[in-house]
């Protein structure tokens, strides 16, 4: 005999997708994300909750996340002959990006101009980059050399190492999506990148590309940016404000071996300082994928800020997590069983933010059939409002229903 299939299952064969455009943790208690919308077929009908308009968390402080961007969030879930469908895509790209309804299969949103994730602002002094360490002990015989003008170089040293000792890290992109699609218990997610790279900036040298990222990455890619260019750039930027501000009219009657000799020492000083940070700034994972038996969940990329940076800089959050899709045979949660049964869509909760073993961290989800300008509420939950100040709606305006349709194509493909 032979066992049918799960997926033709004649008594309540289910599907659930979901997705969220984006996630940031700013501490292991403290979240935020752009909501999460939920397609469930419950072996009857298919219920919809959640909001695939989504909105744009702002952190507290000067440091944004992102200072504009256009998210895209959509789910799908069906029965056809007997199978069934899920499907989820969710993406982040910059102003002027569309949704892409074709149901090509291909993508689900065309990117517009760059945007850049704003992940940490470095300051090279709380590094140690100070005048005390680059003129130490080993630089003495500079100082007796310098005589009458040691002060006055001291005050350039500091001015320089002020100019380049701030540093900005990001991501910058024109799209970064992911896509999950399940039929009965296959899945299947993929992930496209378009014009990504981590940058830093560097004060007088503009942004300094560390890494770039793969168009179509394979499953779980890790990338782990390189600092060194970093380092090159700091380092001539150093030397370009030394030679001048040393050749200055106070500090003009340094014998020019001993201006040399006291630039190459500096220089070293700091060289040994950045190379602590070369490779611990961030790790990158490209088209993260974790699989159950019931379900796949793909995220376009998953970035973790680590210990160093924390350490020396101000991260605008601990980790980012940019389009995550999931898709598979889930059933429903007790909230959706509800809603499903009574039709109030009203009853559904979606958890957004905060601790997630704190009941109250939920927040309400607007109905399908909510007015155009229903917002979703970020900021209900007591850890978001500690993390969290009011965030500007940013809207992906686009056909929700051209979307679900072109998911479920793909799938039943």
């Amino acid at each position: 005999m032979t066992a049918a299939p799960a997926t033709a299952s004649a008594e309540k064969p289910q599907a659930k997708a979901s997705s969220v455009a984006l996630t940031v943790n700013v501490s292991d208690k403290v979240k935020a994300d752009t909501g999460r919308y939920t397609a469930t077929y419950n072996g009857k009908k298919t219920v919809n909750s959640g909001t695939n308009k989504p909105a744009l968390p702002l952190l507290e402080g000067e440091q944004q996340l992102l200072s504009v961007g256009v998210f895209a969030q959509d789910a799908a879930a069906a029965l056809r002959n007997g199978t069934v469908y899920s499907g989820a895509c969710s993406a982040l790209a910059g102003k002027g990006a569309t949704l892409v309804s074709i149901g090509d299969g291909s993508s689900c949103v065309k990117p517009g101009e760059a945007v850049t994730v704003n992940l940490a602002e470095l300051d090279l002094q709380k590094l140690g980059a100070t005048t005390d360490y680059v003129l130490n002990d080993e630089s003495k015989d500079f100082h007796v050399k310098l005589g009458p003008v040691n002060d006055l170089v001291q005050n350039v040293v500091s001015g320089v190492l002020t100019k380049v000792g701030g540093l900005s890290v990001g991501v910058d992109l024109d799209a970064a999506e992911s896509t999950c699609v399940a039929k009965g218990s296959t899945f299947k997610g993929d992930t496209q990148l378009k014009n990504a790279a981590v940058t830093v900036n560097v004060p007088g040298k503009g942004d300094i590309k560390v890494a770039d990222l793969p168009a179509n990455p394979k499953k779980n890619t890790t990338v782990v940016p390189d600092l060194s260019p970093v380092t090159d750039a700091v380092l001539g930027r150093v030397d370009t404000l030394l030679q001048s501000g040393l050749k200055s009219q106070a500090a003009g009657g340094l014998d020019i071996s001993i201006r040399v000799d006291l630039i190459e020492h500096i220089k070293k000083q700091l060289a040994v300082l950045l190379k602590g940070l070369e490779t611990d700034l961030v790790k990158l994972t490209l088209n993260k994928q974790d699989k159950t038996a019931k379900s796949l969940e793909v995220s376009a990329l998953d970035i973790k800020v680590l210990d160093a940076v924390k350490k020396v800089g101000v991260p605008t959050a601990a980790k980012v997590a940019i389009g995550t899709s999931t898709c598979g045979t889930n059933g429903l949660t007790a909230a959706e069983e509800k809603a499903a049964a009574t039709g109030d869509k009203k009853n559904v909760d979606v958890v957004v933010s905060g601790d997630k073993s704190d009941p109250d961290t939920s927040v309400q989800a607007k109905p399908d059939n909510a007015p155009a300008n229903a917002e979703l509420n970020l900021l209900s939950s007591p850890a978001a409002k500690g993390g969290f100040a009011a965030g500007a709606l940013v809207l992906l305006v686009a056909a929700a229903a051209a979307t679900r349709w072109f998911l479920l194509r793909r799938a039943h493909a």
